[in-house]
């Protein structure tokens, strides 16, 4: 038999949102949780905006993350770390204390935005994450252990009984509290209904529930207004004596390295726990750039480095001396030396072109040397010093450009060859 909607249960509600809109005029607020860590309220706005303020408004402070934020929820009220829910399709792992992003997961396999609606509750439970979907009302469960996100099962809601636009998603001693379109359900993890209640105010779209401070049973809960840009509190509200099921899970260690899986940001991976900072390598030649990546992994992946050496990252040249980087490349104890085919082989790029074909950009200077030696500058700045002629002599080698080729007429004396100006052989 369907409950009915019951009446708020709660005292008056007092607006306390003043000085959030202080620091964020326009900001919509869209989700909200208690942060029993910081013994604050924090929430979210739909411009990105996370924000932390005290029971009764005062003491606001701000972080912009940007996205679409509809719910902010926390797994460790001991670590710096919060999870926002983004309607644009991720989760995002956000570091309060370095104003950083830490890991994000994509959503979209399980709630993709349809019609404009897309996840826009999220709360925290026994080592899984709830995504309220509001395109059709359901609840999905998801595990977060790994670097993809996995849905491991649904609650129907209230969507069985035609409510479809759920807005917030809290947890609170045992039950999710859900918000939809001006009513709340109160609902086990198993999913089974307690209550549903009409909740005042318009638009809400965030639901947070505070602590019980002095053991009365009952305790404050929260509410956002998107459109109004208003925060709740209601004093009073009743955390009933219900027996809380058993914990579904536990906070798992699934790759025994020591690290349960709400901290760890690979779960299934013995090797790795941590975010590492890696360098992109763009043309994976096994030098970064300085660009960095937060990475959930032990070794650079492919298109990643560990160092921060190559200033030229769309030019595959491991091993080639740049020469004017102020960095040994090569190994080989000299710094902006010239390259040479005997020591280095060919360049590992333009050796690979087509030299028939226009150098426009890719040779970007030549000039002849004594003993019948030539040098060639490419687009990444390397040096390649060849030698047409084997033969010593003070006199310098002359080199004319074949025009919209990469070849060259090489002169020497009375003598004269053509080269491939990308390796430097003679061409017949």
């Amino acid at each position: 038999m369907a409950l009915a909607v019951s009446s708020w249960p709660a005292e008056t509600g007092v607006e306390i949102g003043a000085g959030v809109r202080t620091l964020s005029s326009a900001i919509e607020p869209s989700g909200l949780v208690w942060h029993s860590g910081r013994n604050q309220l924090m929430g979210v706005g739909d411009e990105g905006q996370v924000f932390a303020m005290n029971a009764d408004g005062s003491n606001v402070t701000m972080w912009q993350v940007g996205g679409d934020l509809e719910d902010v929820t926390v797994a460790d009220p001991t670590s710096s770390y919060v999870y926002l829910g983004d309607e644009d399709g991720r989760i995002v792992k956000y570091n309060l204390s370095t104003s950083t992003i830490s890991q994000t997961w994509s959503t979209t396999a399980y709630v993709p935005e349809l019609n404009g609606l897309g996840m826009e509750g999220l709360a925290y439970a026994n080592g899984y994450f709830y995504g309220g979907y509001q395109y059709n009302g359901k609840i999905y469960i998801f595990d977060l252990s790994g670097t993809t996100l996995q849905k491991v099962g649904e609650l129907a809601g209230l969507s069985g009984s035609g409510y479809t636009d759920i807005s917030g998603l809290t947890y609170k001693d045992g039950y999710l509290y859900a918000l939809y379109s001006g009513t709340m359900a109160v609902l086990s993890l198993d999913g089974t209904v307690k209550a549903i209640y009409s909740v005042p105010g318009t638009d809400q779209e965030g639901i947070a529930i505070g602590v019980d401070s002095n053991g009365d049973g009952d305790a404050n809960i929260f509410t956002a207004e998107d459109s109004t840009g208003k925060i709740y509190s209601y004093d009073n509200f009743p955390i009933y004596g219900w027996v809380a099921p058993a914990p579904v899970v536990t906070d798992p260690d699934s790759d025994s390295d020591g690290y349960k899986a709400s901290v760890d940001c690979n779960d299934v991976d013995a090797t790795v726990h941590v975010v590492a900072t890696f360098y992109v390598d763009a043309d994976q030649d096994g030098n970064g750039s300085t660009t960095t990546a937060s990475l959930c992994a032990a070794t650079a992946p492919v298109g990643y480095s560990t160092n921060s050496t190559d200033k030229y990252d769309t030019i595959p040249n491991a091993g080639v001396e740049v020469s004017n980087d102020k960095i040994d490349n090569d190994g080989d104890g000299k710094v902006d030396e010239y390259n040479t085919v005997a020591w280095n082989g060919y360049h590992p790029y333009f050796s690979t072109l087509d030299a028939a074909t226009s150098s426009k950009g890719k040779i970007i200077g030549y000039w002849g040397l004594k003993n019948g030696e030539v040098g060639i500058r490419y687009a990444d700045w390397s040096v390649y010093r060849y030698q047409p002629f084997a033969t010593k002599t003070n006199s310098v080698t002359k080199l004319t450009a074949i025009s919209g080729t990469a070849y060259f007429t090489v002169t020497l004396g009375s003598s004269t060859v053509k080269i491939n100006g990308y390796t430097g052989q003679l061409i017949p």
